[in-house]
C-alpha cells in the first residue's frame, strides 16, 4: 500500500509479472538462461582471446565488468599482463538486497552533505540566467533538510507530466525526485550541480518554483533507458548473487526508510525474482572468492559513487595482495575513466 501505483506497475513490468501470471521474460522458452552468468562470460572472454591470438592481454572492467575481470583473475590468471578495476563490484558484496541498495545510496547523499559542510559550502546557481549566475553557498546540513522537505512536498503535491511513449499524464512525486537525484550522482558533471537542483526543488528555497531547464519528461523515460537489459540482469544476478543477498523485503525497507527508500524506485524485488521467475542454477561458492595474485591490478574508486562505494574497492584490494594498488578519486561519481575530469584516464 505504501508504494505508488506507478512504481508498483513498473516493478510488475520489470520483475516479470504481467496480470499476475505471465512472464515478462518471454524468451525463457527459447533461451538458455544458464549461459548468461559470470562463468559463461569468462569462458566467452577466453574464447575471444584465443581467437584473436593474444598470448597476454590487459583487462579493463568497470562496474559489473570488474566482477567478470576478478573471475578471470581467480580462474584464468596465466594470460593476464595487467588488470584495471573501475568502480569495483566484488563477487562477495551484497549489492542487490533492498537494505544494501538503500544503505549504499544513502551513503552517496551523505558524502555530498559532508563535502558541503566544509566551508564555504557548496555553490548554488541561479539557473534562470544564461549563463547561470552564482547565487551563494549552502552547507550540507541545510541540503539534507531540504532533501527531506522536497520529498515530502512533492509527494503531497505531485507534478503532472506527459509520458511521451504512451501520451498518458503521470504524476511525478517526491520519491521520483529523490530517485532522479540519486541517479544523477553517477555522473560527475551532474554531481557538481546537485546542490542547485536540491535547492530548486525544495519549498524553503528562495528560488523554489523557478523553471528548471531540464525537460521533466526525461524522468519518465529514465527507468526504461536504464532497464533495457533487465532480462540479462536477472539471469546474471540470480546465478551470481541470490545466495549472498541479505534479508529484508523491498516493502519492509520502503516503510522503514521514508526518504532514502526512493533509490529503490526502479529496483526489482530481489531475491523473490529468482525464487519465483528466473530459476537458474546458483554458482558454486568458489565463484565468490577473490584470491591473491601477482598480476598488477589498479583499483579505481569514486568518492561519491552511489552504487559501488569505495569500501567495495578497498575490500577487493586486501585479498588480492601487494600486486593491487587502490586509488580513491575525490568528488567523482560512478566510473573513473571518462567521468573524472581526466584523472582516471591519466592513471
Amino acid at each position: 500500500a505504501a508504494l505508488s501505483r506507478r512504481r508498483r506497475a513498473d516493478l510488475e513490468h520489470h520483475v516479470g509479472r504481467l496480470s499476475g501470471q505471465q512472464l515478462f521474460l518471454a524468451a525463457v522458452t527459447v533461451a538458455d538462461l544458464e549461459q548468461h552468468d559470470k562463468p559463461a562470460t569468462v569462458a566467452d572472454l577466453e574464447a575471444m582471446r584465443t581467437a584473436l591470438g593474444f598470448k597476454e592481454w590487459n583487462l579493463y572492467g568497470q562496474s559489473y565488468g570488474s566482477t567478470v575481470a576478478l573471475e578471470v583473475l581467480r580462474s584464468r590468471p596465466g594470460h593476464l599482463r595487467s588488470v584495471v578495476l573501475d568502480a569495483t563490484l566484488p563477487p562477495f558484496a551484497d549489492n542487490l538486497s533492498p537494505a544494501s541498495v538503500v544503505a549504499v545510496g544513502k551513503r552517496g547523499f551523505e558524502t555530498l552533505f559532508d563535502r558541503c559542510n566544509v566551508a564555504p559550502g557548496c555553490p548554488v546557481l541561479d539557473l534562470t540566467q544564461n549563463p547561470p549566475r552564482f547565487n551563494g553557498f549552502v552547507d550540507g546540513d541545510q541540503l539534507e533538510a531540504d532533501l527531506v522537505a522536497l520529498q515530502q512536498y512533492w509527494n503531497a503535491n505531485p507534478y503532472p507530466t506527459v509520458d511521451p511513449a504512451t501520451n498518458r499524464t503521470l504524476q511525478l512525486t517526491g520519491d521520483d525526485a529523490v530517485w532522479a537525484l540519486f541517479k544523477g550522482q553517477y555522473f560527475t558533471e551532474f554531481l557538481q550541480v546537485l546542490p542547485t537542483f536540491i535547492e530548486l526543488l525544495a519549498p524553503s528555497d528562495p528560488y523554489f518554483g523557478f523553471p528548471i531547464p531540464i525537460p521533466l519528461d526525461i524522468y519518465v523515460q529514465l527507468p526504461l533507458l536504464l532497464s533495457s537489459d533487465r532480462g540479462t540482469w536477472a539471469a546474471v544476478n540470480c546465478a551470481d548473487k541470490a545466495a549472498i543477498a541479505g534479508p529484508g523485503s523491498l516493502d519492509d525497507v520502503w516503510s522503514a526508510e521514508p526518504v532514502y527508500r526512493s533509490v529503490l524506485v526502479d529496483s526489482p524485488t530481489f531475491p523473490e525474482l529468482c525464487d519465483d521467475i528466473v530459476r537458474v542454477e546458483p554458482n558454486r561458492q568458489v565463484f565468490s572468492r577473490v584470491l591473491p595474485r601477482k598480476v598488477p591490478t589498479l583499483i579505481l574508486a569514486g568518492e561519491n559513487d552511489p552504487i559501488t562505494p569505495p569500501s567495495f574497492g578497498e575490500a577487493t584490494a586486501e585479498p588480492l595482495g601487494p600486486s593491487a594498488t587502490y586509488v580513491l578519486i575525490p568528488d567523482i561519481g560512478h566510473i573513473a575513466v571518462g567521468n573524472s575530469g581526466g584523472c582516471g584516464d591519466q592513471l
